[in-house]
């Protein structure tokens, strides 16, 4: 696992790239692999024609609990959950409902 850094992901992704002989490319991630993606654009800007993101996330502590822990305890009975935001704090993103 010392391995798995995101230093060493990129370069990954750069010899994938090198190998299969691809000048430049449009970049794709969703949740983690959006920050991935958007780390190699930056490191190889050169060779990213653009960057399709889904489910961004900044992987700060707030979004990671909601991930881990609020979302896996919501339930269609318990009402809409939503990530975290600025103006609302993790405590205050499940709306309960009275069925």
């Amino acid at each position: 696992m010392s391995t798995n850094t995101t230093a060493h992901l990129i370069a990954d992704i750069e010899a994938l790239r090198e190998h299969l002989g691809v000048e430049a490319w449009i970049v794709n991630g969703a949740s983690w692999g959006s920050t991935l993606a958007v780390a190699y654009a930056l490191a190889h800007p050169e060779r990213v024609l653009g960057v399709v993101l889904a489910a961004v996330i900044t992987t700060g502590r707030e979004e990671v609990d909601w991930i881990t822990e609020a979302s896996a305890r919501s339930s269609p009975k318990r009402g809409i959950v939503s990530p975290p935001s600025p103006s609302r704090p993790a405590s205050a993103t499940t709306a309960d409902t009275d069925e």
